[in-house]
């Protein structure tokens, strides 16, 4: 039954996902297709959980997998009557045939799976911050009576960061409903959100160019001993990670369109960032930057889905905010931290432990270089999009420069998930770079 309830809740959650999908009419390889619509699947039905919680002030949390399932139901059935409309828009084909390098990337993501599950029993109910922040207040989500819920905003989670956003433990929680409360679901989650990272970036780059990048690129981050550790302990680092993968994924694709409308998948897939992490605020205002930046032409139609799109994205971190008394611990310190900026021993401290986390992820240094120096002068239409990330861990090296904890704690307790965060999307984005410059030196050979 627990099995059955843990396959149950991800089938809704892809079936949900594939409706949305198909209204957004979007063509799309097969496989990515599927994976896809599942984690914009799961990021719906986390923020379907929190309305259903607040709506119901807590109650009746055991008929939810009913009324989700009716949900998902309605949802295909209304995109199923636009199928007419949407058919116009087939799924593409593989850009390949199944190849050798496909049975090397299914043998490399089985073998990772294998290694990482190792990880994930040593940890039964997560590390630290795992267990207080998510897990727990999970059991309180899921379980609760009438206003019970409300008690992971007391005094008895201050030290849970009661600010922090819930996708992951709505997600948990939600799989507590559906498998009778086995803790086997925030095992089994984590486990596959860290597959689906790896088998994301093989497909990606494997639809972009061919599968020669795709098996460099899974490589690169499956051998890469803090992913696979990080992605055991059922921390929200993975998740959050693989969001920021998708939004890249369409930002990417949009770059090489003719950009005169918006991304709105893009926007789907950063509502999902934000809902999982605080640290998806900062990547949401330079993504919107950029998307407001490259944007082509500025209709009204397109002025309008944009304030729609930022007002959904910020909704459920704001519902939080509003339930919960507490600031954030470091953001509510800034205005009284500011003299630090002055302090120059914070810098070589913070400088110094970049360097060492660049040092045990040379590899992603090493592929950024190689590639950037052999395709160096295609690469202008794409740096703008290579600053996001790089933006990103900006404003985490000043996070630290003006943390008002002990800088060396904060960094030894943090970097390493943090650096988590973009690592896939710039393994991604530089094989992709590389590929696409390939194709446009091919054409322009062609063409002479």
């Amino acid at each position: 039954m627990i099995i059955n309830g843990i396959i149950l809740s991800l089938l809704n959650a892809l079936l949900i996902g594939l409706s949305i999908h198909k209204f957004m009419g979007k063509a799309e390889n097969k496989a990515i297709y599927i994976f896809n619509s599942l984690f914009l699947g799961l990021g719906m039905v986390s923020a379907l959980f929190w309305l259903y919680i607040i709506t119901s002030n807590g109650q009746y949390t055991k008929i939810y997998p009913l009324f989700e399932v009716l949900f998902g139901s309605v949802l295909w059935i209304l995109s199923e009557r636009k199928r007419k409309r949407l058919e116009k828009i087939p799924l593409e084909n593989n850009t390949e045939s199944f190849s050798y390098n496909d049975c090397i990337a299914i043998i490399v993501i089985i073998l990772s799976a294998i290694y990482t599950s190792l990880y994930v029993v040593a940890f039964p109910y997560g590390k630290w911050d795992a267990y207080s922040m998510w897990n727990v207040k999970a059991c309180f989500l899921a379980n609760g009576n009438e206003g019970v819920w409300l008690k992971i905003f007391d005094d008895v989670f201050a030290h849970a960061h009661r600010d922090y956003p819930l996708g992951l433990c709505c997600l948990v929680a939600r799989g507590f409903v559906f498998a009778e409360n086995s803790f086997w679901v925030p095992r089994l989650y984590c486990l596959f959100f860290s597959i689906s990272c790896l088998a994301l970036i093989y497909l990606y780059l494997r639809k972009i160019k061919n599968s020669f990048y795709g098996i460099i690129g899974l490589l690169l981050l499956d051998l890469n001993g803090n992913f696979v550790y990080q992605g055991s302990k059922q921390y929200a680092d993975i998740l959050l990670a693989v969001f920021v993968l998708l939004v890249f994924y369409e930002l990417f694709c949009w770059s090489d369109s003719d950009r005169k409308k918006i991304p709105i998948l893009a926007f789907v897939y950063l509502n999902g960032c934000l809902w999982t992490k605080n640290e998806g605020i900062p990547f949401a205002i330079f993504c919107l930057i950029y998307i407001i930046t490259t944007m082509a032409k500025f209709t009204k139609k397109n002025v309008l889905l944009l304030g729609v799109a930022l007002i959904s994205v910020f909704i459920l971190p704001v519902s939080v905010k509003v339930l919960c008394v507490d600031s954030n611990d470091i953001v509510g310190r800034v205005g009284e931290r500011l003299g630090v900026l002055l302090d120059l021993k914070r810098y070589y401290i913070v400088c110094w432990a970049f360097a060492d986390i660049l040092k045990r992820h040379l590899w992603l240094l090493l592929w950024f270089v190689m590639i950037y120096f052999t395709k160096k002068k295609k690469w202008e239409n794409y740096l703008k999009l290579l600053m996001i990330p790089f933006g990103g861990y900006a404003v985490y090296f000043f996070v630290y420069v003006l943390t008002p904890y002990n800088v060396v704690w904060h960094i030894n307790t943090s970097l390493p998930r943090i650096f988590i965060h973009y690592a896939p999307a710039l393994v991604f984005l530089i094989g992709a770079i590389a590929s696409r410059t390939e194709c446009l030196d091919k054409q322009a050979k062609n063409a002479k």
